[in-house]
């Protein structure tokens, strides 16, 4: 009689584990095969609104085609010179201003240019990788002329068909 008593409790269990089971597996299907958010959906840093601006169609006042990255620039500078102020900022430089560093003499410029950083560790020697998302165009090496407006890449922020990447060192992707 033990046995017949005790039968209806572990099938209670063993029912409760499998339907346990089955809905888990349910959600994680659909947690696995639901759509990827559009670009526009992507998540975003708490806090963090993308900026909707009007926007000019520039189509009739530029060229069909340009002859490189950097010749895009010049063109957006000839309409537009304080954008060249970017130049300033530790977004363009990848160092801040300049301040007092513990332990170190006189003032120093500290950034993701010359710092251990918290997404690719180190720049320097990744600029290959790094400049596929940073605002510049060619920077290969120490030499890269920071003083020159041209190599801003003014497209990585303000392009807007979504059409445009960057490739090794900055450069835009063949297709772009």
């Amino acid at each position: 009689m033990e046995q017949v008593q005790g039968t209806p409790k572990k099938r209670g269990w063993i029912v409760l584990a499998v339907v346990g089971a089955v809905l888990a597996g349910g959600i994680a299907a659909a947690l696995a095969l639901r759509p990827a958010p559009a670009a526009s959906e992507a998540p975003r840093a708490a806090g963090y609104a993308k900026k909707v601006r009007p926007h000019f169609d520039h189509t009739p006042v530029i060229p069909d085609a340009f002859d490189s990255p950097q010749a895009v620039t010049r063109a957006c500078l000839a309409c537009h010179p304080d954008a060249a102020q970017i130049m300033s900022t530790s977004h363009w430089r990848w160092v801040g201003a300049e301040v007092q560093v513990a332990g170190r003499e006189g003032k120093v410029r500290i950034g993701k240019a010359n710092l251990i950083n918290n997404f690719c560790i180190a720049a320097r020697g990744n600029e290959k990788s790094c400049m596929k998302c940073h605002i510049g165009y060619g920077w290969k090496d120490a030499s890269f002329d920071f003083e020159k407006a041209e190599n801003v890449d003014c497209l990585v922020c303000h392009e807007r068909t979504g059409a445009y990447t960057k490739g090794p060192y900055g450069l835009p992707t063949p297709k772009s």
